[in-house]
């Protein structure tokens, strides 16, 4: 079974540990990487080449504007 890399992000401060618990017990599948309380100061790094879907693919199919937007900037400003 591939485990799929997982970040929970909430702001209600127990909401990602009582998620996080939930998701180990019920998707072993789900792999939970990181949690974070505040999505404003999240960071997410794409790679741009990947094998199976590039960062570029990545953002076509997330429906934010305002997600897909910082995204896009943070990609073009990397090598």
């Amino acid at each position: 079974m591939t485990s799929i890399d997982t970040v929970i992000v909430d702001d209600e401060p127990k909401a990602p540990t009582i998620l996080k618990n939930k998701i180990e017990r019920l998707c072993p599948e789900l792999n939970i990487v990181a949690t974070c309380q505040n999505a404003k100061k999240a960071m997410v790094f794409l790679d741009t080449a990947m094998p199976e879907i590039s960062g570029f693919d990545l953002l076509e199919n997330i429906e934010s504007p305002i997600f897909k937007s910082f995204l896009l900037r943070l990609l073009m400003i990397m090598p």
